[in-house]
C-alpha cells in the first residue's frame, strides 16, 4: 500500500511540474500566434464610464513574482488600463488583472495580454478602477502569478 501512496504523490508532483512548466520561459511563439492582441481594444465601444471612473489616474511599475520576469509600466486613465514598456516572461495564458492588494481569486481579469507588445491599451468599461489597488499579470493555466504593480 505504502508504494501505491509513494507513486501516487510522484505522480501529483510531476503533473504539478509539467502544469507549471507550461507558464515558463521554454514557451514558444509559434504557440501564441492562435490569438490575436487586444491591444488599443479600448475604441469602439458605446458604453461610457461615469465622470467620477474616468477621472480617475494613477501608475504602478511592474516587477516579477515567483522566480519570473515582469517590467515596465501601468497607467490607469480616462477609462483606460495601458502597458507602457511592458516586458514579460512567455507563458501560454497571460492577463491583466485588476486586484486588490494582489489577490487575484477576488480580481477582475481584463484581458489576455500580447507578449510581444511592449505598448497595450485596454478598455475598463464597467471596471471601476478605484475598487482595485494592484495590476497583476497572472497564467490562468498554470495559475501563478508573473508580476505586479502596486498603483498610486
Amino acid at each position: 500500500m505504502k508504494k501505491k501512496a509513494g507513486f501516487a504523490s510522484f505522480l501529483l508532483l510531476l503533473m504539478m511540474m509539467l502544469v507549471l512548466a507550461a507558464c515558463g520561459k521554454g514557451y514558444s511563439s509559434s504557440q501564441s500566434s492562435g490569438y490575436s492582441s487586444t491591444a488599443s481594444s479600448s475604441t469602439g465601444s458605446s458604453m461610457s464610464m461615469p465622470k467620477s471612473e474616468s477621472m480617475a489616474s494613477s501608475t504602478g511599475n511592474f516587477r516579477g513574482k515567483n522566480g519570473k520576469m515582469v517590467s515596465g509600466m501601468v497607467k490607469i486613465s480616462d477609462g483606460k488600463l495601458m502597458l507602457s514598456s511592458f516586458k514579460t516572461d512567455e507563458g501560454p495564458d497571460l492577463y491583466v488583472y485588476f486586484t486588490k492588494d494582489g489577490d487575484v481569486a477576488t480580481g477582475k481579469s481584463i484581458a489576455k495580454i500580447d507578449l510581444k507588445n511592449p505598448e497595450q491599451t485596454f478598455s475598463l468599461n464597467g471596471v471601476n478602477p478605484k475598487d482595485y489597488n494592484t495590476v497583476v499579470i497572472y497564467c490562468n493555466k498554470a495559475h501563478v502569478k508573473f508580476g505586479e504593480a502596486n498603483l498610486m
